[in-house]
């Protein structure tokens, strides 16, 4: 069901996709979130992206997303997704992830169809207009 990849040379690696390529900047990550109102303890977390005919690296950004994330069941993703007819899109590609990737999680999310589902929408675009 894949096609090829838009960009070959990228290797897609979630372990290290937020890490600094300048390894004198390796320690620095974003600021720690700021709560302004409500509990830390029942917070959520809303993640937006856009993504442009990359359906691979998208899923793989939500599937980083979730599998860092203290609390998964709080996180909220929203993304624009572009693509063209026969490219990968995000959604799909994530949910074949995530079957393997949570399979040994709570039985609620790995009987899933595509676990966490209900915590995101995507916008499918075409990436001709």
């Amino acid at each position: 069901n894949h096609t090829t990849h838009p960009f070959p040379d990228v290797v897609l690696n979630p372990e290290v996709q937020h890490v600094p390529l300048d390894p004198a900047k390796s320690t620095l990550r974003p600021p720690p979130p700021q709560l302004t109102a409500g509990s830390a303890s029942s917070a959520t977390i809303l993640v937006t992206a856009v993504s442009f005919r990359d359906g691979q690296r998208c899923a793989y950004t939500i599937l980083s997303a979730l599998r860092r994330a203290r609390h998964p069941d709080r996180v909220r993703i929203a993304v624009v997704d572009q693509a063209l007819d026969g490219e990968d899109r995000c959604l799909p590609t994530y949910c074949e992830l995530a079957r393997v990737e949570f399979a040994t999680a709570t039985a609620e999310k790995s009987q899933s169809h595509c676990p966490y589902r209900d915590q995101l929408v995507v916008d499918e675009r075409d990436a001709r207009k």
